[in-house]
């Protein structure tokens, strides 16, 4: 063994994504999380994890989004929740191994409010909401839909253009939206408010068209 080998630590069996392939015991939760993406009817409370540090809440999560993010068929799902609370593992196995075509994948997002995300400005509500809807859009990246938010979208670029900074906002804003992200910026250097209104609203229409309309 050469003295590199021995100076060097070893590899622990939770570094990295080797840990989802040793995460196992939490049937009742990977089972409580697909009620609330499988009900007919979604509940209004949060699904939430607490616990003291290092007990495995960020892997919990990272095994959900990875692992058990699906909607499947209404018949599959009656079929599921009809396996007795004492066999729970067995509907834990079902749903972690379940082939692509017996469910639809979820889109999950996991948000890390304890990083910055403009340089080394502290944090506030206004990163926070920014990180948010940049992961939303990384989330949906190459699936046929997406969520938008062009109103949003349009007071963030108002917020830069006001502070100065309208640079940033094409910048952090999502790429995929920068389209109508180029066409706002342009839209509110005009010097006018009412033709700034007219442009923005311009802009909406030819980008998002007849959701837009609906929208309206």
């Amino acid at each position: 063994m050469s003295i590199d080998d021995e100076l060097c630590e070893p590899q622990t069996v939770t570094e990295g994504d080797r840990a989802l392939l040793l995460f196992t015991d939490r049937y009742e939760l990977t089972r409580l999380f697909a009620e609330y993406l499988n009900e007919e009817l979604p509940r209004k409370t949060i699904l939430f994890f607490h616990g003291d540090g290092g007990n495995g809440k960020s892997l919990l999560l990272k095994f959900l989004q990875q692992r058990c993010c699906k909607r499947f068929l209404p018949e599959t799902w009656q079929q599921l929740q009809a396996i007795p609370k004492a066999e729970v593992a067995k509907v834990a196995a079902y749903i972690e191994n379940a082939k692509p075509g017996n469910y639809i994948a979820v889109p999950g997002v996991v948000l890390d409010f304890s990083q910055n995300l403009i340089g080394d400005r502290l944090k506030s509500p206004f990163d926070g909401l920014l990180m948010l809807r940049r992961n939303l859009a990384e989330a949906f990246a190459g699936l046929p839909y997406r969520l938008r938010f062009p109103l949003y979208d349009f007071a963030c670029v108002w917020y830069f253009y006001k502070t100065g900074n309208l640079e940033q906002a094409k910048e952090l804003l999502p790429s995929d939206e920068m389209d109508v992200i180029t066409g706002i910026v342009d839209a509110v250097s005009d010097t006018s408010y009412a033709s700034i209104g007219k442009a923005v609203l311009g802009v909406f229409g030819k980008h998002l068209g007849e959701k837009f309309k609906l929208y309206l």
